[in-house]
């Protein structure tokens, strides 16, 4: 799951503008997208409640638009790092 995620204080901001973005445009894969890349982050950097909050927004909107990405998500979250 980590995807583009190795320098994690230095991509959370870019994963914040991607969900300012995607919120005022409701574009709901893109929030997704952005959630879980936040919440991917805030995991690395030591803070997996925070992360696993946004990771389950991002699951909650995958599973809204039936995106394939909801199955493989929930499977990720059952790993023990994500699991807060």
């Amino acid at each position: 799951m980590v995807r583009g995620t190795a320098q994690p204080a230095q991509a959370r901001p870019y994963y914040q503008k991607a969900l300012q973005i995607a919120t005022s445009i409701t574009a709901q894969l893109e929030q997704a997208r952005a959630l879980e890349g936040l919440g991917l982050c805030h995991t690395l950097e030591g803070n997996p409640r925070e992360g696993r909050t946004m990771l389950l927004q991002a699951l909650a909107i995958y599973q809204r638009i039936g995106s394939p990405r909801a199955r493989e998500l929930q499977e990720e979250l059952r790993d023990t790092r994500l699991s807060g």
